[in-house]
């Protein structure tokens, strides 16, 4: 069961710390009983296995540091415009998303100030990263106030809007996912592993023409996709097995691994949640 209605982020947090703070069992169940009744308890319940997935989201959870950031900025934008945009408490850019995505704010917001996990960025890293959004905030008013503006970019045809950002961040955390793994991983390696990731069990021969690669291409990034490496044996990922294709015996299978499989369920969800 979830609310009819629109749940703010502060009221999700409110819950969670309720729950924390339950000294007996018979007053966990009241504050169940109560959550149920407001129609939150089971949104809680599904936001927390989804939370607890080993972060699964980490792109989600990027983007949820760096919208609490600039929330937490909002006095700055109200300095820019010289008007009350936003109310210091309003949390704005976090209340503009989906009540299922505000609940899984809400675990993550809850388990970094407690302490219970530690934030993806650094400090300094999320300060960069909410000044940059801060200024294309900057350059989008300033686009809705000017008319000039306004044609010169229907001029310029193609506009990235705030959606379309998100995503290219949602995307980058699936990239740095890679580069853990191996900080010079090539594009043509993650290639040949997405390839056999959406189609597990595919051949060398069908990975080589659907990618156009050459033959020596194909076994070298593949090579390099098992636990195998052609000038350092510690590079090998070991996210994909290469078995002999018993009709041609030049091919090979390929076929995910349990870390591969891993890797491919965690890439889905930080894209798509």
């Amino acid at each position: 069961m979830t609310p009819g209605r629109e749940v703010s982020i502060q009221e999700l947090l409110e819950h969670l710390d309720a729950i924390k703070n339950a000294t007996s069992q018979q007053a966990f169940n009241e504050i169940r009983d109560n959550l149920q009744r407001l129609g939150v308890y089971d949104l809680l319940l599904d936001a927390e296995a989804k939370y607890k997935e080993f972060w699964d989201q980490l792109g989600d959870i990027k983007v949820i540091e760096t919208f609490e950031k600039i929330d937490l900025d909002s006095k700055e934008i109200n300095s820019a415009e010289g008007k009350e945009i936003f109310s210091l408490e309003s949390k704005p850019y976090l209340n503009k998303q989906s009540n299922e995505f505000k609940a899984f704010a809400a675990w993550h917001l809850h388990n970094t100030q407690s302490g219970q996990n530690e934030p993806v960025f650094t400090p300094g890293q999320l300060r960069g990263v909410a000044d940059r959004f801060y200024s294309q905030f900057e350059e989008e008013l300033e686009v809705e106030d000017s008319e000039e503006v306004q044609a010169h970019q229907e001029t310029d045809g193609i506009n990235l809007n705030f959606k379309v950002r998100t995503n290219m961040l949602r995307l980058l955390g699936a990239i740095e996912t890679l580069r853990v793994l191996d900080v010079e991983m090539p594009a043509q390696v993650i290639a040949c592993f997405l390839f056999v990731a959406a189609n597990d069990g595919c051949t060398t021969k069908e990975l080589q023409e659907e990618l156009e690669l050459t033959a020596a291409s194909t076994s070298r990034n593949t090579t390099w996709l098992t636990g195998e490496h052609r000038s350092n044996p510690k590079r090998g990922l070991n996210l994909v097995t290469k078995e002999v294709y018993r009709p041609n015996k030049r091919m090979r299978i390929l076929r995910l691994t349990t870390e591969g499989r891993k890797l491919a369920n965690l890439l889905s969800t930080q894209l798509h949640g």
